[in-house]
């Protein structure tokens, strides 16, 4: 258990310094927004895209930090208890959940690839520039999964 909590803690360090600085981008859409500095501007489109874009940065930011904060907090009190602590360890190191998880991200991958590769054929009639991009997205999921499932079959 010991060397959980010591995972833990790095994890919290992590997480404290993911917050730090999500509430730094928060607090600069929202300044950007006010019109205080010009730090977060879209490279393009005009005012209203602008006014879109630092909410959509602001709202990001503060739900990933609120998701961070709470596992911040969950970690901390489980490290004050050992009930705790063993309930999250037992979680995360059971092998049922994990083997589900596995399968659920293998199964939603191949979904992902082919739903990809319909939207780039309805994208391109109505703009190429969508459907190159979409078809680049998932030339680079396939290949990153085919270098995860070389290294993990030297691995294993």
């Amino acid at each position: 258990m010991e060397q959980y909590k010591e995972k833990l803690k790095i994890t919290n360090i992590f997480l404290s310094i993911c917050c730090a600085v999500l509430a730094i981008f928060a607090v600069l859409a929202v300044g950007s927004e006010l019109g205080w500095f010009s730090i977060l501007l879209p490279a393009a489109g005009d005012s209203h895209w602008a006014s879109g874009w630092h909410g959509y940065i602001f709202g990001a930011s503060i739900g990933i930090f609120s998701a961070m904060l709470g596992f911040l907090i969950r970690n901390i009190r489980a490290m004050k208890n050992d009930k705790k602590l063993k309930e999250i360890y037992v979680k995360e190191h059971d092998e049922r959940n994990i083997r589900i998880q596995t399968l659920a991200g293998n199964t939603t991958m191949k979904c992902l690839l082919w739903m990809g590769l319909v939207a780039t054929i309805i994208a391109g009639y109505f703009s190429i520039t969508v459907s190159i991009t979409i078809l680049a997205c998932i030339f680079v999921s396939s290949t990153v999964n085919l270098i995860f499932i070389a290294y993990y079959s030297k691995k294993m």
